[in-house]
């Protein structure tokens, strides 16, 4: 097993069904600590994906979306509207 705790996508591209799978992998993870989408493309439809899996994550306690492309409905729907509610390391 491999303990990974800083994950890194700058300039990146991922397609949906990666961050489908990354989402999963979150809910099992907890030793990820810092998660980067600068600069990344990463958008609102691919923070949803992964949003079941930031919710049960406890270990992640960073995570940058600056520069991404996530806009601030997404922000307030997704990470404030659920994610955080849930997920109280992040």
């Amino acid at each position: 097993m491999v303990n990974v705790d800083d994950l890194n996508f700058l300039e990146r591209r991922i397609y949906e069904m990666g961050w489908e799978i990354i989402g999963m992998a979150l809910t099992k993870n907890h030793t990820l600590k810092k998660f980067e989408f600068s600069h990344s493309g990463f958008s609102d439809n691919n923070l949803l994906a992964i949003a079941e899996g930031l919710k049960c994550n406890t270990g992640l306690d960073f995570l940058n979306l600056r520069e991404s492309c996530v806009t601030n409905n997404g922000i307030r729907s997704v990470l404030l509207g659920s994610v955080l509610r849930e997920n109280k390391t992040l």
